[in-house]
């Protein structure tokens, strides 16, 4: 399993990081509020919440100029695209799409 990780892009292991988050995310907030007696949709809702929360928070890292320059210091400017801003823009744009669909 750590060699199929290992084999893979920084790039890619960015995208299955932040998928991965979004997916915790989403269980998280659809199983904090599944047991609510409200209508149906009301979990499903939540979940997208959570997971538009964590997207627009991520979309502000990069104005945040005294972090970022705290993140170019550590080994994880190898894999995430921090410097490519557009890319970065892009990538939690089509993150966020499907938490903006209900």
């Amino acid at each position: 399993m750590w060699l199929a990780w290992k084999s893979l892009s920084p790039q890619t292991r960015c995208v299955t990081v932040f998928a991965t988050l979004n997916l915790a995310f989403a269980v998280l907030g659809f199983s904090m509020h599944a047991d609510k007696p409200y209508f149906p949709g009301y979990a499903l809702a939540k979940a997208a919440g959570y997971m538009l929360d964590l997207n627009m928070t991520l979309i502000l890292f990069p104005v945040m100029r005294n972090f970022m320059s705290f993140l170019r210091m550590t080994p994880l400017v190898e894999v995430v695209p921090m410097d490519d801003h557009i890319l970065f823009h892009k990538l939690v744009r089509l993150r966020s799409l499907p938490s903006e669909a209900p």
